[in-house]
């Protein structure tokens, strides 16, 4: 089991202790990401939800393509998710690819840009991406990934990476 999906676990369960503890918040969050995802809203929430709940919030469909994902198992051309995209950084410019080729040709032409999955497409992104996504933008990091998250899928930086924008977005937040 690699961190990723421990991370994800542990958030899982910490969607059930709220839910179950009726925090507002956590069941408004519930509440549209089933909507978002055509899910009923369960009347008793179990941990099986949670896991559902825990994988949508961070950009998958369900707990097994968060799995999928995560584990490194995906291939080329699978669905990567959303999960390098999200709320903050929506209104920030990027360059959209639906080929990977494509995206890797002009990735190689702009030194100051990333290469970003994002479902079965690509983003090229600036550091002002990154920043907003609170990961770390050390340039030894980035250049030993190549800037492109594709080419360095399930590596170990590509892990620290990932693990870096699972705690980011922590369901603690509901807490507040």
């Amino acid at each position: 089991m690699n961190a990723l999906i421990n991370e994800l676990k542990t958030r899982a369960r910490l969607w059930l202790t709220l839910l179950q503890n009726d925090n507002a918040n956590a069941h408004k969050r519930a509440q549209v990401l089933c909507r978002q995802q055509r899910w009923d809203v369960p009347d008793g929430w179990q941990l099986r939800h949670c896991f559902n709940l825990a994988a949508a919030d961070i950009g998958f469909s369900h707990w097994e393509h968060a799995r999928h994902v995560l584990s490194g198992q995906a291939q080329a051309g699978d669905d990567m998710g959303d999960f390098w995209h999200g709320p903050e950084v929506a209104g920030l410019s990027n360059l959209w690819y639906a080929n990977y080729a494509d995206a890797e040709m002009q990735l190689q032409s702009d030194p100051h840009l990333c290469l970003l999955p994002y479902r079965r497409q690509f983003l090229l992104v600036s550091a002002y991406y990154l920043e907003a996504l609170q990961l770390d933008l050390d340039a030894g990091l980035w250049h030993g990934l190549q800037r492109n998250l594709m080419l360095a899928y399930a590596s170990p930086a590509w892990q620290a990476l990932a693990l870096q924008r699972l705690q980011n977005s922590r369901v603690d937040r509901f807490a507040q």
